[in-house]
């Protein structure tokens, strides 16, 4: 396999078009919560906070839109939130950073999904959630082929398929979008890569550009190592297939070339966001005509800044944030 970019690029019509990214998939409020040490199961013993509980917008489609949008892209999201406390902090992020909110049914009556998120000093995270069962994605709000025609890339958030009664919105989308004439990327998520592997990699057959980090793609592809996994992902049908390796990098893999993109080194708070962020950054980079290996690169950049600070409100770094790390060339090595 050969040490160089894959070829894939955009092609001027679709670089021609007014918007970037329609990310589907979840929004979710974010209550993160820095711990010393992980609470011990079934003991009344105390944790200390390392800092107040901070507040953020989050879920992985929110993400991707906020990201591409704050990068000096278009995106648009497609979700569901409630109209209630929980809800309100993702409206304001929508519209701070400039995403197109048209798409996202709003329950009134409901106040909306949460995420606890308990972090270490080392970054690692554990989530604890609330799913409201009535806040869930409806076939009546996905965007029709028109609207969809106005965009580049539909993405879809791993969790966007997890319930069964939400896959045919998903496909629906999917169809939606092949019509459209729009690019499609996919990300894993690990809950969903460990209960349907199969039905993530019929996801990933479907798309143009397949993003997993290294256990979904071991899940995926029924892998032993990330160099057989990185054979099979070839194989699955994609363009283009991102394994995203945290501290070590990511590849950007096609059907006969694979690219090694190393990751930057910066004070690491939480790593929340960051494979999102990445996906944003990426698409963004493409969208604005760049070559693949300048797109990883931004990429890259981005997913480090997001471990810059708690949660998903790290995403609300600038284009020149993400430039000004990538002059200052402080990449790890492979």
């Amino acid at each position: 396999m050969s040490p160089s970019a894959p070829a894939f690029a955009l092609d001027a019509a679709l670089l021609g078009r007014p918007g970037d990214v329609v990310a589907l998939g979840a929004a979710k409020r974010e209550q993160i919560l820095r711990v010393s040490d992980w609470p011990a199961a079934g003991r009344q013993t105390n944790v200390d906070l390392l800092a107040p509980p901070h507040a953020s917008a989050g879920g992985c489609a929110c993400t991707v839109a906020r990201t591409v949008a704050r990068l000096g892209g278009r995106s648009a999201l497609i979700s569901a939130l409630g109209d209630g406390e929980s809800s309100q902090p993702i409206w304001r992020a929508l519209s701070q950073a400039g995403v197109d909110a048209a798409w996202v049914r709003r329950l009134t009556g409901h106040d909306g999904n949460l995420l606890m998120i308990l972090t270490n000093p080392a970054g690692d995270w554990v989530v604890m959630q609330y799913n409201d069962p009535a806040i869930v994605l409806s076939l009546a709000q996905l965007p029709e082929v028109d609207a969809l025609a106005r965009y580049t890339f539909l993405h879809i958030d791993g969790f966007a398929g997890a319930s069964l009664d939400q896959q045919p919105i998903v496909a629906a989308a999917l169809a939606r979008a092949r019509a459209a004439g729009c690019l499609i990327s996919i990300d894993a998520a690990v809950p969903v890569a460990q209960a349907q592997p199969g039905y993530v990699a019929e996801l990933f057959r479907q798309c143009d550009i397949a993003f997993a980090n290294e256990t979904e793609a071991l899940l995926i592809t029924g892998a032993a190592h990330v160099s057989e996994a990185i054979e099979r992902l070839q194989r699955l049908g994609p363009r283009l297939c991102v394994l995203k390796l945290g501290a070590a990098g990511s590849w950007m893999i096609g059907r006969d070339a694979a690219l090694h993109v190393p990751a930057y080194q910066v004070a690491v708070v939480d790593t929340i966001a960051a494979g999102d962020t990445y996906i944003g950054a990426l698409l963004g980079g493409l969208c604005q005509g760049q070559p693949l290996a300048v797109a990883a690169q931004q990429a890259s950049a981005g997913g480090a800044l997001a471990c810059c600070a708690a949660g998903s409100g790290s995403t609300s770094f600038s284009a020149r944030d993400v430039q000004a790390l990538i002059a200052r060339g402080a990449a790890l090595p492979c």
